[in-house]
């Protein structure tokens, strides 16, 4: 890469990856800093319970120099889950930054090496040519994912949502679902809200970071909306759709039946062999066959829903590339790459997960 490139990917790497971090690192620690000294001022300070928006809000709404003084308001803040972006401790806010990390570094790895590396139209010197592009877009899966992770933790625009939801489809559920419990109306709910999400936070990454810091799709210089607006729109429609398929499908299909399939299969392909067992159980520390395959599984399903929206959704509406039907037939091999290079990616972050909560690393906590 030219100098000018090196010069954009660590500008790049240090707006948007390093003072990110570290602005986080610094509330997280001056949170948890404020939250062991607070029993001193604790009648001064406004009451909290585990986080509402609307509570926070009333309770500026009521504030007034005469009960209240401007420090306690200011420590109240500090108190808060304000710094901590919503999530409910410092572990969990530090998990969702590793996890986003490693996420961005897997989808690198697999977007140069298996997207690009493995097809035949992009694989002659794909280091030099998308080198950079595979830096800004691990940039972008990274704040997205970050981004995605705070606004499904603040329960205040979710409630918000479902009470919308609720109002407008008051009347059309029951006799579209045939009167279901209330768990299904808010299983739709929570899935569409977080496909909405899913969607917007790719596209504001994917806009801000890939294509905004990139020279080659900033130019010309004043015609960038007018250049990727329809791409972006429809890789937004895409991602949506890719988010609540694989929640419909995590839903409808029943745990362990391909599961149980896939490990009938695995075991005849691997036999008894206790290498390839103990290098299977090295490598990705998975305990059993059942859950080599289910983890495997969950890949697959993630990796052709992002797979098919890509081709049908973000190359099939979009009026610039669409050029009747022949769009499979330029996209189908990008679209099948991406797919093997989604699949690979997930695995690899759930590898990852598994391995570091065995190893007393970082001990996810559920929400």
């Amino acid at each position: 890469m030219s100098k000018v490139t090196n010069h954009i990917v660590i500008r790049a790497v240090r707006n948007h990856l390093v003072l990110p971090v570290l602005v986080l690192a610094i509330t997280s620690t001056l949170h948890e800093y404020v939250a062991c000294h607070s029993q001193q001022v604790q009648s001064d300070i406004c009451y909290f319970d585990e986080w509402s928006g609307s509570a926070y809000i009333s309770h500026l709404w009521r504030y007034t120099p005469g009960n209240r003084s401007c420090s306690s308001v200011v420590a109240g803040i500090i108190e808060s889950r304000i710094l901590l972006l919503g999530f409910p401790s410092q572990r969990k806010l530090k998990y969702h930054v590793f996890e986003g990390v490693v996420g961005a570094v897997c989808w690198g790895a697999c977007f140069l090496f298996i997207r690009k590396g493995l097809n035949p139209q992009s694989r002659q010197s794909f280091i030099q040519k998308f080198g950079r592009e595979t830096i800004l877009s691990s940039l972008s899966v990274f704040n997205g994912s970050l981004l995605r992770s705070i606004l499904k933790h603040f329960i205040f625009p979710l409630e918000v949502f479902c009470r919308c939801y609720d109002a407008i489809t008051s009347s059309l559920v029951p006799q579209m679902l045939g009167g279901s419990k209330v768990e299904e109306e808010r299983f739709m709910c929570t899935s569409l809200y977080d496909a909405i999400v899913t969607g917007v936070c790719w596209g504001i990454g994917n806009t801000l970071i890939r294509k905004r810091l990139d020279p080659a799709m900033r130019n010309p210089p004043g015609m960038f909306v007018q250049r990727h607006w329809k791409d972006v729109c429809c890789g937004v429609l895409a991602m949506s759709a890719s988010s609540l398929i694989k929640s419909s499908l995590k839903h409808y299909i029943p745990n362990g039946t391909v599961e149980e399939k896939l490990t009938i299969v695995f075991r005849s392909i691997v036999g008894n062999s206790a290498i390839i067992q103990s290098v299977y159980g090295l490598i990705f520390d998975f305990r059993t066959e059942y859950e080599f395959a289910h983890n495997f599984f969950v890949s697959v399903k993630i990796g052709l829903s992002w797979g098919l929206t890509s081709l049908f959704i973000r190359r099939g509406l979009n009026s610039d590339v669409r050029d009747g039907g022949r769009f499979i037939f330029k996209y189908w091999r990008d679209a099948m790459y991406g797919t093997l290079a989604m699949s690979v990616c997930v695995f690899l972050k759930i590898a990852v997960r598994v391995w570091l909560a065995k190893t007393a690393l970082l001990v996810e906590e559920r929400a």
